[in-house]
C-alpha cells in the first residue's frame, strides 16, 4: 500500500512538471517573440500568410480563387497582445473571442493562437 501511494506521488510530481514544462514554453513573453517564433510555430504546411508590420502581426488566409482575390479571415495581433479577427471583411464581436483570450483578455499563449487561428478558419461571419 505504502509502496502505491510513492508511486502515486511521483507519477503526480512528474505530471505537474511536465505541465509546468508544457505551460512556460507556452507563452508569449513579447511581442518581439511573437514575431521571431509564429512562423515556425504555424509550420511550413500552414494556410494562414504572416505579415509583419511594425505594430502588428496579421496572419491571412488569402481567397485566390476569386478575381481579384481576396482576403478571407485575418486575425491581426497588436503590440499590447490584443486581438481583431476578421471574416470575409466583417470583423467579429469580441464576445466571440472572449472566451479563447480568458483571463488575460491577450494572445499570450501559443495555445490561444491554435485556438485563435482554428475558429477563425471554421466560423461563419457574424457581426
Amino acid at each position: 500500500m505504502l509502496l502505491n501511494h510513492c508511486r502515486r506521488s511521483q507519477l503526480e510530481l512528474r505530471d505537474e512538471q511536465a505541465y509546468q514544462d508544457w505551460n512556460a514554453n507556452d507563452e508569449i513573453h513579447t511581442a518581439d517573440c511573437l514575431r521571431s517564433n509564429i512562423s515556425s510555430h504555424l509550420g511550413d504546411d500552414s494556410p494562414w500568410v504572416i505579415i509583419l508590420s511594425y505594430d502588428c502581426v496579421c496572419l491571412c488566409i488569402v481567397n485566390a480563387s476569386c478575381d481579384p482575390p481576396c482576403l478571407t479571415s485575418v486575425v491581426k495581433i497588436l503590440t499590447d497582445s490584443s486581438v481583431s479577427v476578421y471574416r470575409d471583411g466583417v470583423r467579429l464581436s469580441g464576445t466571440q473571442l472572449l472566451w479563447i483570450l480568458v483571463p488575460s483578455g491577450t494572445l499570450d499563449h501559443w495555445s490561444k493562437l491554435d485556438t485563435a487561428v482554428s475558429v477563425t478558419t471554421d466560423a461563419p461571419s457574424q457581426t
